[in-house]
């Protein structure tokens, strides 16, 4: 079974396009390197690591985890 990292990280409105492009690199390459990844719903660095898994060459269903902060499912990026 592949171990998997937890990434949480700043929403939409915190993200600087930095920290965004840090964290589509960063989910490629846990993936790449046989990791799973588990992080919230939402938009910012979440979105950006799960995206940048989803393109990972190494990406399988189930390799990307969402938690939801609320039961509200309003604002959730449909990567989860």
């Amino acid at each position: 079974m592949r171990p998997i990292i937890g990434i949480i990280g700043s929403n939409d409105k915190m993200c600087t396009k930095k920290m965004y492009d840090f964290a589509l690199e960063l989910g490629d390459n846990l993936l790449s390197e046989g990791y799973r990844i588990i992080t919230g719903g939402k938009g910012g660095v979440m979105e950006a690591v799960c995206s940048g898994g989803m393109n990972s060459q190494s990406y399988f269903e189930g390799s990307i985890i969402g938690v939801l902060p609320e039961d509200e499912k309003f604002g959730i990026v449909n990567l989860v």
